[in-house]
């Protein structure tokens, strides 16, 4: 029998608005729409846009276009390639991390250089956390940055078992370390990539079953602070060329797919609220917004139908899953702005969290 429940609403640290720079993918009013109509009520932007938010001057850019466009609530972090060190200062108060890229992954914001990674740890004002696309060797080298620099590290979109067991022994230390978990690693393996072509590559690549499974085992034992989207959208004549960029989108299947691990008794909601809300926010040092909560028909069984989708890229790689649960409501600081499928006001209710 379906049941209407009342969630606070996911806090998403990791999402890629794509704007300025890239808005044939994404932009501010499409991903923020996508963001409400999947039950997320704030989103955290990161710096691989076009120019990438190296400077003050690219924050004050992404700041006016959010005012302008953003229908949920957003924060922003800084970027770095060892370039820009004395800019932290100026920033710091306006962002809510540093984000930088040690592995590979689509653009050209690695940073390879030793030096340079150790520059930036030293550099970077203590309190804030620095967000690292890092695995393998390059995430042992990065909490041993961390260690050393006296910082909070945050390890973004973990999808192996061995690089979970590095943050769960480094947790056992006690060095201030958090990590999130990205729903596609959850709910897709490398047995996947067959069905889904192009539509499955991204970075961190998909897992082993093990890897699937090993996530979901630190996500019991506590390992895992959060889950987070990863939202990364390209179009669909980006995906099927013949280099295609790696990534997807996620906004608005997250909380369907993760309600449905709850029917399916993988999870509870005490363990979604954390995951997806009170986690996000204290990594992040902020306070939920008043009056901003979502309401979750679960209890049904769909397939979800690419045509509802807000997010301007338009394809879902779970197009084919089976879902319990949908977003009814989102109603944030007492304003209704998303209602059966259907975004339901023009004003800009968005704030910046800092």
């Amino acid at each position: 029998m379906s049941q209407i429940i009342r969630f606070p609403g996911m806090v998403d640290m990791h999402v890629h608005m794509r704007e300025p720079g890239l808005t044939q993918k994404e932009d501010w009013l499409t991903g923020t729409s996508a963001a409400i109509a999947g039950g997320v009520v704030a989103i955290v932007d990161m710096p691989n846009t076009i120019p990438p938010t190296f400077t003050s001057e690219a924050i004050d850019e992404k700041e006016g276009i959010a005012r302008e466009k953003a229908l949920c609530d957003y924060g922003f972090y800084f970027g770095s390639d060892g370039s820009n060190l004395g800019e932290f200062e100026k920033v710091y108060d306006r962002v809510c991390g540093l984000k930088l890229y040690l592995d590979e992954t689509t653009g050209s914001l690695r940073i390879d250089d030793e030096k340079k990674m150790d520059a930036i740890f030293r550099a970077w004002p203590r309190g804030k956390p620095i967000l690292v696309h890092a695995e393998r060797e390059r995430l042992k080298r990065a909490i041993l940055l961390a260690e050393k620099n006296y910082q909070k590290l945050h390890c973004c979109h973990v999808a192996r078992k061995v690089d979970m067991e590095l943050i769960a022994n480094a947790k056992q230390k006690g060095l201030p370390i958090t990590c999130e978990v990205a729903p596609h690693h959850l709910f897709l393996t490398n047995k996947d990539r067959t069905r889904l072509g192009s539509l499955a590559m991204m970075k961190p690549e998909l897992g082993t079953e093990a890897d699937q499974q090993a996530l979901w085992d630190h996500i019991k034992k506590g390992t895992v602070d959060c889950i987070a989207t990863d939202h990364a959208p390209h179009t669909l004549q980006e995906k099927e060329a013949s280099t295609p960029p790696m990534g997807v989108p996620g906004l608005e299947t997250a909380m369907p797919l993760l309600f449905t691990a709850i029917e399916d008794g993988k999870l509870t909601h005490d363990e979604l609220t954390q995951l997806t809300n009170i986690n996000p926010c204290r990594i992040l040092g902020i306070r939920p917004a008043n009056q901003t909560y979502v309401e979750v028909e679960t209890g049904i069984q769909y397939q979800l139908d690419e045509r509802t989708l807000k997010t301007k890229c338009g394809w879902s790689p779970f197009s084919d899953a089976t879902l319990k649960a949908r977003i009814v409501r989102t109603i944030i600081r007492g304003t209704e702005v998303f209602r059966d499928g259907t975004i339901v006001t023009t004003q800009r209710y968005g704030k910046n969290i800092i």
